[in-house]
């Protein structure tokens, strides 16, 4: 039987995790045999099928760099579903890389300078030597040929959670409020947001759904929750689509997107979106959102205001938004992952 050898030690976490969970799960039972590379073994939810494997250094690490040869078993496939490959040689026949985005090379100038260095060496070391390399959306297809000149990439969507991600047109807030979830990073623009909010001439709250510390250059942004925003970290993924079915609508003016799992969760849920039409983004929401300049914190105002004034347009737009998101399927996607990974295993 072939064997494969995935790196696992992300799943607990919000993005790759979130692939690396709808994957596995429905991976797990196709005729393979696994091995994963894990944070903690008694955590790890598919022991029972998938060979769980501890691996003790911190992820971005020099010391990762020399324990993953060690922990890597002889096998047929190694798949690394984040850009971090293995730099020194390991006892895998190939190798498969999963590169969401290139972020760190098309916005290199807010990284560091070991940051920078770290992910040009790491991500072009991912794309020589791996014998196939698989990525969510046609424009990070783009982007990862124009930086490191990569030529047969592999792309596979991603999909909304089916039995976690679905409308119940009766929930309804207590109070209306704009929904924005992801990460805090600069390039999420939350910043912009905020002050996008803070123009709106209708009275609505926002509901910011992210990380607490370090949130897009808004230190004092406990300050403003009395003027109507919320800051709420560590909600867990089951409690997701509470907040997508009861809010007026949901804002992701990202600057830079690979895929946008958010937006999809929300049209999954039936609540209405406006994105930036940047990235990935119009590959995702197709006609089923109002598109804004991430750029434009006027713009962006104005869009909101005008959508949380029609009910009849958000109505339309929820409508649009589920047909939408049936045309992502983890399933699909899961599909598409084995046929790679027979092909490369044969």
């Amino acid at each position: 039987m072939k064997t494969v050898c995935v790196d696992a030690r992300l799943l607990s976490g919000p993005g790759i995790g979130t692939y690396l969970k709808n994957l596995l799960q429905r991976l797990q039972d196709v005729p393979i045999r696994w091995h994963a590379l894990v944070s903690d073994v008694e955590s790890f939810p598919f022991k029972d099928k998938i060979n769980p494997i501890a691996v003790s250094s911190p992820i971005y690490s020099v010391k990762e760099q020399l324990e993953l040869p060690l922990k890597i078993p002889a096998c047929d496939l190694f798949w690394s579903p984040h850009y971090n490959v293995p730099l020194f040689p390991i006892r895998a026949k190939k190798r498969l890389v999963t590169i969401h985005d290139v972020f760190h090379l098309a916005h290199a100038h807010e990284l560091t300078f070991h940051q920078r260095l770290y992910a040009k060496k790491v991500i072009r070391r991912a794309v020589k030597g791996s014998r196939a390399i698989i990525t969510d959306s046609q424009f990070s297809k783009a982007e990862i040929q124009r930086f490191t000149g990569a030529e047969t990439i592999d792309v596979i969507p991603l999909a909304a959670d089916p039995d976690l991600f679905t409308p119940q047109p009766s929930a309804r807030s207590e109070f209306p409020f704009i929904l924005f979830v992801g990460s805090p990073k600069p390039h999420k623009n939350l910043k912009g947001l905020v002050a996008a909010f803070k123009m709106l001439k209708t009275e609505v709250n926002l509901v910011i759904i992210g990380k607490k510390k370090g949130v897009n250059g808004l230190e004092n942004l406990e300050k403003l929750q009395g003027e109507r925003i919320q800051l709420l970290h560590d909600i867990p993924d089951h409690r997701l689509p509470h907040f997508y079915r009861t809010a007026e609508l949901m804002a992701f003016p990202s600057f830079y997107e690979g895929f946008g799992l958010p937006p999809l969760e929300a049209m999954s849920c039936g609540c209405p979106v406006i994105v930036s039409n940047a990235g990935a983004l119009p590959e995702v929401c197709g006609d089923a959102a109002v598109y804004v300049d991430p750029h434009s914190e006027a713009q962006m105002a104005s869009a909101i205001d005008e959508l949380l004034q029609n009910q009849d347009k958000r109505r339309a737009l929820s409508i649009k938004g589920l047909e939408q998101s049936k045309r992502f399927s983890w399933k699909n996607a899961a599909d598409a992952h084995f046929n790679i990974i027979d092909r490369l295993t044969s």
